[in-house]
């Protein structure tokens, strides 16, 4: 799916629905850098507010297991930062090491010149990640909870009497109705079967069909963690050449977007870009099957987009 539209994208973001989109990936305006569209705030204190309506914004139409990427330079980024900490969950500041920057004509600025770009990485809520996150549901795993509740009913004892027959691992499987569930280990289980005979009540099950049904379950809870597909040698894209186009005076390239994208989202998910400029972004989601939705203000961008 491409959907591009031409437009303000404070006013494009208000129609997509609240927990709609995967990834957040732009590069906005920076302020006063370059561009026209660097240039039409009164003062950096507005940009900022402006900033912050977007923020509100891209937290609303995120999922709750959604990335969020923001392209900044190095003198404002870090104004950025604290806005957007009071809404996500900061994960990393990356640095993007353009190799071939513009010369910025360091003698006559009597100031280094400026080759890096720095991305802050964000996921959407700051609850933990991963199994954790899954097992504080305790909806999840149902089926293996409630085996346990029903192994405990047979025994006739209480969590306290397997405690201080087992020990306090055993307590874990018990724990249908707690985010602290745990599948026994095989040790545990074992001493189950050889201090209570579970193996002799109706329904018992062996070791192997419990941690395969574990396996299963906790691959299909896995969608609803954040994405992250690390590669060996990640921090290798960080160091790409510019774009040598002359579509867009910023235009960001294509391998670059390619790599952050198919690291922080899956195939098939949603990704947009506010700023879309001349349309790298969406190129690289049709190369990695993904769906894309861009936005640009800029009539002549949009065209080439």
């Amino acid at each position: 799916m491409i959907d591009i539209k031409q437009g303000d994208c404070l006013e494009l973001m208000k129609k997509l629905p609240d927990g709609s989109v995967d990834c957040v990936l732009t590069d906005p305006p920076f302020f006063e850098i370059r561009g026209d569209f660097d240039f039409i705030w009164e003062s950096f204190d507005e940009y900022l507010r402006w900033v912050e309506l977007l923020a509100i914004e891209i937290k609303r139409i995120l999922k709750p297991n959604g990335s969020f990427l923001w392209f900044g330079d190095d003198k404002n980024i870090a104004y950025c930062q604290i806005i957007f900490d009071k809404h996500f969950n900061f994960l990393n500041h990356l640095v993007w090491d353009k190799i071939n920057p513009i010369n910025q004509g360091e003698a006559n600025f009597r100031r280094f010149a400026t080759r890096t770009e720095r991305i802050l990485y964000y996921a959407n809520t700051r609850s933990k990640t991963g199994l954790e996150e899954i097992k504080e549901d305790i909806n999840n795993f149902r089926s293996l909870r409630e085996y346990f509740k029903i192994l405990q009913s047979n025994l006739k004892v209480t969590k306290q009497d397997i405690i201080n027959k087992i020990g306090q691992c055993a307590d874990h499987p018990f724990r249908w109705g707690s985010s602290q569930w745990e599948l026994p280990t095989p040790e545990t289980y074992k001493e189950l079967i050889d201090v209570f005979g579970i193996d002799k009540m109706e329904g018992f099950k062996e070791y192997e069909a419990l941690r395969q049904e574990y396996e299963a379950l906790r691959q299909e809870y896995e969608e609803l963690r954040r994405p992250f597909n690390y590669q060996q040698g990640t921090y290798e894209i960080l160091r790409c050449e510019r774009s040598q186009n002359k579509n867009h005076v910023t235009e960001k390239p294509v391998k670059l977007m390619h790599k952050l994208i198919e690291i922080t989202t899956n195939s098939n998910q949603t990704i947009l870009d506010t700023f879309m400029g001349s349309g790298t972004t969406g190129i690289a989601c049709v190369n990695l099957d993904r769906n894309f939705i861009g936005f640009e203000l800029d009539k002549d961008y949009f065209k080439i987009a």
